[in-house]
């Protein structure tokens, strides 16, 4: 199993099948694709939180833990995945070749 949240403002951590931390300083439109399909909008919000929006479910998604502020401590997302995982990429920004 992996799990993909925010480690701290400038870092996007996995942890599971896949170890890894991914620099995101001032990520405001950045993007993630893992190797089962899923693709991911990654963004740090102006309350301080790290927000992924799943836009398409590859076939080891299992499921999104939505973070929330409570009272000045605030939780990320977390994103789960099913074991598996083989890779992880990272954009900042959401230029995509077509």
């Amino acid at each position: 199993m992996t799990t993909v949240t925010g480690g701290s403002d400038d870092l996007v951590e996995l942890e599971g099948d896949l170890c890894e931390e991914f620099d995101a300083n001032d990520c405001n439109d950045g993007r993630m694709a893992l190797s089962d399909g899923t693709l991911m909008k990654v963004e740090y919000d102006e309350d301080g939180l790290w927000r992924f929006k799943v836009l398409y479910k590859g076939s080891l998604y299992d499921h999104k833990v939505e973070g929330c502020m409570d009272d000045d401590d605030g939780t990320n997302d977390v994103v789960h995945f099913k074991a598996g995982l083989k890779w992880a990429m990272f954009s900042l920004d959401a230029e995509i070749a077509s």
